[in-house]
């Protein structure tokens, strides 16, 4: 029953952030480059890895921690690595929207970081800071994980003003990251 409210409210919270269903749009589309960045602002975005995991973890949990526990019937789709912010701003990840998109079909997603320590994941990264980044994407079993991670932020990262609507969206394609 935990199991099964747990699910509930996550995909309850994927719907209010994805917009349930209404199409987001930004006034600056962009492609990030072949490779494995991806830039957004003055943050850089190094891919290390990409993994399907039951559970998403911190790497070196410690007393209390934020995680995502496993769900029956789904899989975390998860990209890994280092983001270095050389910028002014620090960025909230409750301000932007995340989803992977693979053919027509899309998946909610949400960008986490580690703590300095990595033993928590939080939802902020602050100027001047070099973090683990976490892509997290909820993908049905047995279902293709997504080939595209789409980023939709604001110029200042702050909240968009208008419903579903951001300054900026980057697409940046998986291919040559190999699944683990």
């Amino acid at each position: 029953m935990k199991k099964l409210l747990c699910l509930c409210l996550f995909l309850l919270v994927l719907m209010l952030v994805g917009g349930c269903g209404m199409k987001v749009t930004a006034d600056h589309e962009s492609k990030a480059g072949a490779g494995m960045k991806l830039q957004m602002n003055a943050i850089t975005f190094t891919a290390d890895k990409a993994e399907k995991l039951k559970e998403v973890k911190p790497a070196n949990p410690n007393g209390y921690y934020n995680y995502y526990e496993e769900q029956e019937g789904y899989t975390y789709f998860v990209v890994t690595g280092k983001a270095e912010n050389e910028g002014s701003m620090a960025l909230d990840t409750d301000n932007i929207l995340v989803r992977g998109t693979r053919g027509n079909i899309e998946y909610k997603g949400k960008l986490l970081f580690s703590n300095t320590e990595e033993s928590d994941l939080v939802n902020k990264m602050e100027k001047d800071a070099e973090q683990t980044f976490y892509f997290i994407l909820l993908i049905k079993d047995g279902q293709e994980p997504p080939d595209t991670i789409e980023v939709f932020y604001n110029d200042d990262f702050g909240k968009s003003q208008k419903a579903e609507h951001y300054d900026y969206s980057v697409r940046w394609p998986l291919d040559s990251l190999d699944l683990e």
